[in-house]
């Protein structure tokens, strides 16, 4: 809570009362045109309650901070990270601890919605988001000086249930790379989104973050991640702290791009395609071809499937924009100098081994 140091003072020229107070950067003036002690009061009180705007009090219960937490992302989050916010307190945080004040929360009212979560049968990555979300919460309060709680011991149970991803196998990249058919309004045409998926696959990048590429972040050796497309076609800075990165133009990756046209700023139609409508184009072509990888993002996790015992962790993590899953890597950890490059030499051999080998009969354009 703002403490203020002055007080309004009567202007005679003005004939009014003044105060000038600053919050955060920002200076306002406030003014009040009745004389007297009663003027001075009603200055301060507009000055008063602009400083304390917003800011919580150490009976706020965690059900009203959620409110003004949920508004602040709302103003840097895209559309679907604001509602995947507010719905996991809604559903998954106000039921069990929305009635404690949050001067009186402690670590264990925060595991608590773990364990009661875990104990519903909630996934491992449901439990995971919760646990981060939690923390950013906590981080909220400490900004708004309701408490100096820090959890640093929250942990999700062993056996939370773990959803069983599949990746790609070589013969299915292979296929991948040699046939471009897919079905459309019941005829077999060529894949208009081929080239992302193979991009996905040699990159490891999320749907989003491929719809986000500009053909101006394409570099001499390296591909720059700005930016994504969110399922609201939203242009966002992407999902996760790391997730705006540098990652190696493979000789394969430039392979993909020289045989897309220039038709626009956008190298994959950026947000005039919707993330979902892509996912379930590769869908179709999947069942066609009998991939055993049958959904969008398990393009993304053959790749991190493919290079997590040959790239070191932490390389690994950032060529991939990782934050939570991979948590052995301290989150102060940065890329060093040249590993890019090796981390493209070694992705550039393990593809072209595979696609230049069995099946191959030939990279479709």
């Amino acid at each position: 809570m703002y403490t203020r140091t002055n007080t309004a003072k009567w202007l005679p020229k003005y004939n009014r009362w003044q105060i000038k107070v600053q919050k955060n950067g920002v200076r306002k003036t406030f003014t009040c045109s009745i004389k007297g002690r009663k003027g001075q009061i009603e200055c301060n009180r507009k000055a008063d309650e602009w400083l304390n705007n917003g800011l919580a009090n150490p009976n706020t219960t965690v059900r009203e901070l959620a409110k003004m937490f949920i508004r602040e992302k709302g103003m840097y989050v895209g559309t679907s990270r604001y509602r995947n916010i507010k719905s996991y307190f809604r559903s998954r945080v106000l039921p069990y601890i929305g009635h404690i004040k949050v001067s009186e929360l402690n670590e264990q009212n925060l595991q608590n919605v773990l364990n009661i979560l875990y104990m519903k049968g909630y996934s491992y990555h449901t439990l995971n988001d919760t646990k981060a979300i939690l923390c950013e919460f906590m981080k909220f309060a400490r900004k708004n000086g309701v408490t100096r709680l820090t959890p640093e011991n929250l942990f999700i149970n062993k056996n939370a249930p773990r959803g069983t991803k599949k990746i790609l196998q070589p013969s299915d990249i292979q296929i991948l790379f040699s046939n471009d058919k897919t079905i459309l309004k019941d005829t077999i045409v060529s894949d208009p989104f081929i080239h992302a998926y193979r991009m996905l696959v040699v990159t490891g990048l999320r749907r989003g973050e491929l719809l986000g590429l500009k053909w101006s972040d394409v570099k001499e050796s390296t591909i720059e991640i700005k930016r994504a497309v969110n399922e609201y076609q939203e242009v966002t800075e992407g999902k996760t702290i790391n997730a705006q990165r540098t990652i190696p133009l493979t000789p394969i990756c430039k392979e993909i791009l020289d045989q897309i046209p220039h038709e626009s700023e956008w190298i994959f139609g950026g947000n005039e395609v919707r993330p979902q409508y892509l996912l379930e184009r590769y869908k179709i072509y999947a069942q066609l071809h009998k991939l055993t990888a049958q959904t969008i993002h398990e393009l993304r996790h053959t790749f991190i499937s493919l290079f997590d015992s040959e790239l070191p962790l932490n390389t690994l993590k950032d060529v991939v924009g990782h934050s939570e899953e991979m948590r052995t890597v301290s989150q102060y950890g940065h890329i060093v100098s040249g590993e890019i490059e090796k981390a493209g030499d070694v992705i550039n051999a393990k593809f072209s081994g595979i696609i230049t080998s069995g099946l191959k009969v030939g990279f479709k354009k």
